[in-house]
């Protein structure tokens, strides 16, 4: 099914462009037999037989046989806390790094909880909810919230894989490379060469191999536009910093902060954030090969200007969740972004989500998405969470993209988008 809607942007609806939209069906397992599900909005409807009597006799209450629970996208798993660990959440301002897809659990570093900075370290278990804290050793990051953390394979000869955190609101403005080696629960400061980026909170770091591109963030209460790029050798355990420079004729993104980025193929996509004046809902892309970027020409369904919000990849898609609109109120709003279409698409009906929050942090391991954490400050935010305020402190949101289909389109160019 599909029907025609006027495209959204930033600066509103522009009612002389109109872009064909299409239905994207949610998966709800039911029986196949009895029950077949509208194109229109997913509702679930009997099959009738024409000719027959609209209210079919039905057999007594006690000798029907039992309806399965639909199986919507949200979910919600209960942590399980242990050896006296204290539960990670509430918490706000963290980030979550996967190692070996899952494998070796889901690692959570840093953010404030109870009012102060941290330089936490949690594992977690996402089958099974299990969550413990870790006594790590080392050079160790002083605590902080607002950084940036990535997974890269720095140890030669066995390329494990590690965590990288830069930069984040801290007691002092913080410039390292930080390396945590999960094997030894070990940290290090990993040795840097060349012009290196000014600490800022904020900020996007994206891994493509050992090479790093950091992006944006607020810098000395400024937004900043600034591109680096990050060379690590795994054999000698050192990196080289780099800036990308801006031509004079060439497009590049305004400066921000509170955005998200990230790497799909040969490309980096960022969305969203704000530079203090403005919010934006803008998607661009970034030729990790060429250095360029392009402001992409998408269509459907925008998410609302935001920032805080969190961004995950899953297949082809880029997922984008919560964070705060223009007016610093937090919301539950859940995006996806079709790369190979240009495609933006906003859902409803998939169960029950996650709640509005923002500064939160995600991680995608498979087809599931997990949230944890984030801090909804807003009046609104707070009332809407009253009832869910203490129960959540135990739980983590799970997000499954396999019950999403969606329809098959002809790929679309890139294209651009200058008029803003």
């Amino acid at each position: 099914m599909c029907c025609w809607r006027a495209k959204q942007s930033k600066l509103g609806i522009d009612s002389a462009t109109f872009h064909r939209t299409y239905t994207v069906r949610i998966s709800l397992l039911e029986e196949p037999d009895e029950l077949e599900s509208t194109e229109s909005d997913n509702t679930v409807v009997g099959k009738q037989d024409l000719g027959k009597s609209k209210t079919p006799l039905q057999p007594p209450e006690d000798m029907q046989a039992p309806r399965p629970v639909p199986r919507y996208p949200w979910s919600q798993r209960t942590l399980n806390v242990l050896e006296q660990s204290p539960s990670p959440i509430p918490r706000y301002g963290h980030t979550l790094s996967v190692i070996s897809e899952g494998g070796d659990g889901v690692w959570l570093f840093g953010g404030v909880s109870d009012g102060a900075l941290t330089s936490d370290v949690y594992v977690l278990n996402i089958q099974d909810g299990a969550v413990k804290r870790r006594h790590t050793e080392g050079t160790k990051p002083t605590p902080r919230m607002g950084h940036a953390a990535v997974v890269v394979k720095v140890y030669e000869p066995e390329m494990r894989e590690s965590i990288i955190v830069w930069g984040g609101q801290a007691n002092k403005r913080d410039s390292d490379l930080y390396v945590f080696d999960i094997s030894s629960l070990i940290w290090s400061r990993l040795r840097w060469t060349g012009h290196g980026p000014t600490g800022r909170v904020g900020h996007t770091l994206t891994a493509d191999g050992c090479r790093l591109f950091m992006f944006g963030g607020d810098v000395e209460g400024r937004p900043s536009d600034e591109l680096w790029v990050c060379d690590i050798d795994a054999s000698s355990h050192s990196a080289t910093w780099g800036r990308i420079s801006r031509a004079d004729d060439m497009v590049w993104p305004p400066a921000r902060v509170n955005h998200t980025c990230i790497l799909h193929e040969e490309h980096i996509y960022l969305f969203g954030g704000t530079d203090y004046q403005y919010h934006y809902n803008d998607t661009w892309m970034f030729s990790i090969v060429s250095h360029t970027w392009v402001e992409l020409n998408v269509i459907g369904y925008l998410p609302d200007p935001s920032e805080g919000h969190s961004a995950a990849l899953v297949g082809d898609h880029m997922y984008v969740y919560g964070g705060r609109d223009v007016n610093a109120v937090e919301t539950y709003h859940l995006g996806a972004l079709d790369i190979p279409h240009c495609r933006w698409y906003m859902f409803q009906r998939m169960g029950r989500g996650a709640g509005p929050r923002a500064d939160h942090a995600v991680a995608a391991v498979g087809s599931e998405i997990i949230i944890l954490g984030g801090e909804p400050r807003s009046y609104e935010a707070r009332s809407a969470n009253r009832d869910e305020e203490k129960k959540d402190q135990h739980i983590m949101h799970v997000l499954d993209t396999g019950c999403i289909k969606y329809p098959d389109l002809p790929r679309k160019g890139t294209g651009t988008n200058h008029a803003q």
